[in-house]
């Protein structure tokens, strides 16, 4: 049992190792422990940089990139199946890739038989995987047009994220991919008013269908709590924590639209003033957004071998895909699923205490 009243925080002992690897202190209830010198230096805090190590969930920085930043990426970026599943060290490469670029690319996936789904074995390799509306694994076949999800119709989609629509979201042609984060530090550094209406104003998204009714107000950015460390404008990856954008299931907005009632001379309410002259600011902001998301120099195209994975971070890259174009009775299968952020963060964090950084 821990109570703080009982705890005697005053030594009794103090004094280095030998080796000058450790603290050893006796404390005056009798305990003694070794603290390595490394563990002190973590959590003294007492300066700004172990403040800052200590808000840190992995000493890999993510890489905010565009066309030309990914393309320095791509020896690393894709692996063998077998090595993701059975090389400790191949598949640490992989999550390292996962947290700095946000994508891995994944290939010689195995044929599905009757006792072994290779997808799941492979998220598995991460976590356990994630059921949605959609299921555990949900499958897009372009001989089967399926109108419950934009997704799994042949037609093109534009960037986009999955699961918008719903509060707790699992950290999941030619496909198109692009850093949301690259482009949101972007419009901080380009006009910080809309940015900040970007963090404020709710965009409303919705999924109806059959009897599934699923509701969430969200602003297009989510930021961690602001400390001395994260504020500064090179350390923006520590800041960002999520961006939501889905416009196939957006509603309609609500924040910031208001019409005066007809016949009547009423006042605007100062609050309604606020909103719109806010709105404004976001609206100029989703605007830089988009042109940045649909500028061909932030983006990523890749043509998706048969027996190929993508992995990446639902939470950040966005994804499109090109319209599917197929020869008559000719069948294009494909699989995905959805991984919690925590399992991940969790076996990064395993693997890098493993083999270091």
């Amino acid at each position: 049992e821990l109570a703080t009243d009982s705890i005697h925080t005053t030594p009794e002992l103090v004094e280095i190792t030998s080796d000058g690897k450790f603290l050893t202190i006796k404390w005056k209830d009798g305990d003694v422990y070794d603290y390595p010198l490394e563990f002190l230096y973590k959590y003294k805090g007492s300066t700004f940089v172990t403040r800052s190590l200590r808000n840190r969930h992995t000493s890999h920085r993510p890489t905010l990139w565009d066309t030309m930043i990914f393309n320095d990426h791509l020896k690393t970026f894709a692996m063998d199946y077998d090595e993701f599943l059975h090389d400790d060290k191949r598949f640490y490469d992989a999550l390292i890739n996962l947290q700095k670029i946000g994508m891995v690319m994944i290939k010689n996936l195995p044929k599905i038989d009757k006792s072994v789904d290779p997808l799941r074995l492979l998220c598995n390799r991460i976590g356990p995987v994630r059921s949605t509306i959609y299921g555990e694994i949900f499958e897009v076949n372009n001989l089967k047009p399926n109108d419950s999800n934009i997704t799994f119709s042949n037609k093109k989609l534009p960037f986009h994220q999955d699961l918008t629509y719903l509060e707790n979201i699992p950290d999941g042609g030619e496909n198109l991919y692009v850093d949301a984060f690259n482009s949101t530090r972007h419009i901080r550094e380009t006009d910080i008013e809309a940015y900040e209406a970007l963090n404020i104003v709710p965009i409303n998204y919705q999924y109806k269908k059959d009897d599934k009714r699923y509701y969430q107000s969200k602003p297009l950015i989510e930021q961690y709590d602001s400390n001395e460390h994260n504020v500064e404008i090179g350390n923006y990856e520590y800041l960002i924590k999520t961006i939501n954008y889905s416009p196939p299931y957006q509603a309609p907005l609500t924040y910031g639209i208001y019409n005066k009632a007809p016949n009547r001379e009423v006042s605007t309410a100062p609050g309604k003033v606020i909103e719109r002259f806010l709105f404004r600011d976001f609206i100029r902001g989703l605007k830089l957004f988009e042109q940045s998301i649909n500028n061909p120099a932030n983006q990523i195209e890749i043509s998706m071998p048969e027996d190929t994975c993508i992995i990446f971070n639902n939470r950040r890259i966005l994804h499109a895909r090109n319209e599917i174009i197929s020869k008559p009775n000719s069948q294009r299968l494909f699989r995905g699923c959805f991984i919690s952020n925590d399992h991940f963060m969790s076996k990064l964090t395993y693997f890098e205490e493993k083999f270091g950084s």
